[in-house]
């Protein structure tokens, strides 16, 4: 059995088909707007052959990698689905992904900022991150940042504003009057549920404000202890993400809280297991493939033109039904 390489000229000489316009269609992939029966015969000679790009070549040769730097806090139920898609949406545009994480703890700064020098060292193109506080200063690569919405910088991000007027909204409509809330209040959120719930001539009942380097599942747990002991207890609690949710309807289930009839709970993230437990979380959803697309969109669109305006790219949350929100 040979081990020899496959080159672009075996690739044209099975095709029949200039050297060139081999290279052209392999560059841009499925994407290549070269002429449809053109890239097909290209693709299908590549792949009959067993033809991978020498990265390594083409990146002494144009100056880049063709790899995108991106950094996750730590890895919990809900990055999956984004992980996944991302990889896919680079991959059709013939990027990679270098994944690496962080672990969201009291002084992670530090931690942080060497995953983010474990990708500048890998060379990279670019760098998308959740968090731009620990950004260096002598950055040399674009950092698109995605979960928020900051200044200076590209960013992709659910619409957050969006979904915290509309969650005080529905509940609203379904005859709730005192909210408790459960999060990061300092997240624009909930800025946005309490200007909606001020409109309507009320505020928060209730705010159980959690750090984010702490336990979600447990803030969850502690929130549904706090309500119990309360004389006069709301009868709607809202919950930062389905990880704190879920544990939350636990507790207040064990403890013989009736859900929706004593306390209705929604939350955000349309976590799989939110069909485990009975009654069934209502829950709000972030579509995982709009966000990659954006994400390799807006990372793209700065390497090719690293002088244009800045870009924010948000994607809306949709309800998802549940019974413990009636």
């Amino acid at each position: 059995m040979s081990c020899k390489r496959v080159t672009i000229t075996d690739v044209a000489r099975m095709a029949g088909i200039s050297r060139a316009m081999v290279s052209y269609v392999l560059s841009k992939g499925e994407n290549s707007p070269a002429a449809p029966e053109t890239r097909d015969k290209v693709l299908a000679a590549a792949k009959e052959l067993g033809y991978r790009c020498n990265q390594a070549a083409r990146s002494l040769r144009c100056g880049n990698t063709r790899r995108i730097g991106m950094i996750f806090p730590a890895l919990r139920m809900y990055l999956y689905e984004l992980i996944v898609e991302a990889g896919k949406s680079f991959s059709k545009r013939g990027y990679t992904l270098n994944y690496n994480f962080f672990e969201r703890k009291k002084g992670y700064d530090e931690e942080f900022a060497a995953a983010f020098e474990q990708q500048l060292q890998m060379n990279v193109d670019a760098i998308i991150t959740p968090s731009y506080r620990c950004v260096p200063d002598n950055c040399n690569v674009p950092v698109i940042i995605w979960d928020n919405d900051v200044v200076n910088y590209d960013c992709v991000f659910f619409d957050k504003i969006g979904f915290g007027h509309d969650v005080i909204r529905r509940i609203l409509a379904l005859g709730h009057e005192k909210v408790a809330v459960c999060g990061r209040l300092s997240d624009r959120r909930y800025h946005a549920m309490r200007e909606e719930l001020l409109a309507h001539g009320k505020d928060f009942f209730a705010e159980f404000h959690i750090d984010p380097t702490e336990n979600l599942p447990l803030s969850g747990i502690l929130a549904v202890n706090e309500i119990i002991k309360m004389k006069e207890r709301p009868d709607v609690l809202i919950c930062h993400e389905d990880e704190m949710a879920l544990p939350a309807m636990r507790a207040a289930l064990d403890a013989g809280i009736k859900i929706p009839d004593e306390l209705a709970v929604v939350s955000i993230g349309n976590n799989p297991m939110k069909n485990i437990i009975s009654p069934s979380l209502a829950t709000y959803s972030i579509d995982s493939y709009k966000i990659a697309e954006n994400l390799a969109e807006v990372t793209l669109n700065r390497l090719m033109y690293p002088d244009s305006p800045l870009q924010k790219r948000s994607t809306q949350a949709l309800f998802v039904p549940g019974d413990s929100l009636k």
